[in-house]
């Protein structure tokens, strides 16, 4: 009887671990910095391109117009306004209120 005794008293220390473990474990695992589930072995080196030596600008010549203008303009035109504008009043309604009583 005491191999029962002894099963029974390991049986509930790892239901109670077990239950420990589920109730617990979810927070601890979710309050972790998320770089923590990496493994630090494997950290990305970031490398910076070395300049390389940029080649000499080649200097070329181009041909230089020297073409005088076609169209130059001879004259100036000024647009002047041949009519002036008015605003005559015109005759305005004066209202009149019908009013009628019935009884």
């Amino acid at each position: 009887m005491k191999i029962f005794g002894i099963a029974r008293k390991t049986a509930t220390i790892l239901a109670n671990l077990s239950l420990f473990l589920n109730t617990f474990l979810p927070f601890v695992i979710a309050t972790q910095p998320a770089y923590a589930q990496d493994s630090e072995g494997a950290v990305p080196t970031i490398s910076e391109p070395t300049p390389t030596e940029t080649a000499t600008p080649t200097v070329t010549e181009t041909p230089v117009v020297t073409e005088a203008p076609t169209a130059i303009p001879t004259e100036t035109i000024v647009p002047t306004i041949t009519e002036v504008p008015s605003i005559t009043p015109t005759e305005t309604a004066t209202p009149t209120i019908a009013v009628s009583y019935t009884h």
